[in-house]
């Protein structure tokens, strides 16, 4: 993991989202004058600070890196899990942006997506595109799966979710389906910040059955350069998402890098295969500045 004298600085500090709760901010500047800007958007239950090693990765490459923690999630406000709708996560990650961009103009943006933040960031990419030099999307789940998509979900999504958003719909993600060792499922249980509840609640499966299918729709028009990457075995996030993905980007510079026995988790996979991960991306993001 990271080492204790990793060369950069850190700043704590916090912005108001569109929704009126306190966002939990960070910021990890280069040693030097920055090349670029990337903001990381963490995943369900994470938090902003959760993979280190990438943050060391990205500073050490003169990228200064910065991000939030979702409403509803790590040090921000609002009630636990649930972000009430991506486009919100959106919205909040542009208004971040733009205060960086004010502090450092002239610099490219690029953003990293982790699972849930990979689906926000394809998201952003729509809404913005020309605010973004690339978008790196890891394990994110962007497309509709039929077969789980029951009548019976979408009536507890679309009524429960609304009425009462914390009702308890189904078990959470079991981390054995996120990692495969047992120093990274440690390290998440042992984590201050990650979510530590046993259920998924009905708030946010509104949200997702509201955004996915008709992202879905949408994924002809990601136009902007685009990494994929995505573990062969994610239990959590099929890799028929980063395929059709793919596939279905109109984008002239993209990338997919399947990963074939690694898991959903790819920052906290084996010591070799996060090595190339972390590569991976710095490498693609160093190439574009």
């Amino acid at each position: 993991m990271l080492a204790e004298n990793a060369p950069y600085s850190c700043k704590d500090y916090y912005l108001k989202s569109c929704t009126g709760h306190r966002l939990f901010c960070k910021c990890w500047a280069t040693p030097g004058t920055p090349r670029a800007l990337a903001f990381f958007a963490h995943g369900f239950g994470e938090h902003c600070a959760l993979y280190k090693d990438l943050i060391h990765a990205l500073v050490k490459t003169e990228i200064l890196t910065f991000g939030h923690d979702h409403v509803g999630h790590g040090r921000s406000g609002g009630p636990r899990t649930l972000v009430g709708s991506l486009d919100n996560c959106v919205n909040d990650i542009f208004k971040h942006i733009d205060m960086m961009k004010g502090k450092y103009p002239g610099l490219p943006v690029f953003l990293i997506g982790h699972s849930m933040g990979g689906v926000i960031s394809v998201l952003a990419s729509l809404k913005k595109p020309r605010e973004l030099k690339g978008v790196v999307v890891v394990s994110g789940g962007v497309t509709w799966n039929p077969e789980g998509a029951t009548p019976f979900k979408h009536f507890v999504a679309k009524w429960f979710g609304w009425l009462v958003p914390n009702f308890p719909v189904s078990t959470i993600i079991d981390l054995d389906l996120a990692v495969r060792t047992s120093e990274s499922k440690e390290l998440l249980l042992k984590d201050p910040h990650t979510f530590k509840g046993t259920r998924i609640k009905a708030g946010w499966a509104r949200t997702v059955m509201n955004t996915i299918p008709n992202l879905n729709d949408q994924l002809q028009f990601v136009d902007i350069p685009l990494l994929i990457l995505h573990g062969g075995q994610d239990k959590i996030c099929d890799v028929q998402c980063a395929r059709q993905l793919y596939r279905t980007s109109t984008s002239q510079d993209k990338r997919l890098k399947v990963y074939p026995d690694s898991y959903h988790c790819l920052f906290l996979e084996p010591e070799d295969i996060a090595h190339e991960v972390l590569e991976e991306i710095r490498n693609w993001i160093k190439n574009r500045i």
